[in-house]
């Protein structure tokens, strides 16, 4: 009679595991879907950028083609200003950890 309670306590708790098993299995494939949606979503919006970023370079060459040397000027403008900045951005960065240096040493 023990053994029968043993064997009732035993397939008892495995049924429990097993069920607790298999709903982390199962909110583990509805995480999943749910990435794999936003990872779908997500692609799909890479994509239609990087068309939408081919469609402005064919008309700069278009442009470029059409005007000639002023609207290869006009890009390399833009080129020379964006570079110009960055150098700036970089220069008063490293300016201001030399004042936190100047300060920290008086």
């Amino acid at each position: 009679m023990e053994e029968l309670l043993k064997v009732d306590i035993f397939f008892t708790v495995t049924t429990i595991a097993v069920i607790a098993l298999a709903l982390v299995a199962l909110l583990a494939l509805i995480f999943l879907v749910l990435v794999l949606n936003e990872l779908r979503l997500l692609m799909r919006r890479v994509r239609e950028e990087g068309e939408s970023v081919m469609d402005d370079v064919r008309l700069i060459r278009e442009s470029i083609e059409r005007q000639g040397w002023r609207a290869k000027e006009a890009v390399d403008g833009l080129g020379s200003i964006a570079l110009r900045l960055t150098k700036w951005f970089v220069m008063s960065s490293v300016g201001s950890d030399k004042d936190d240096t100047k300060k920290s040493k008086k």
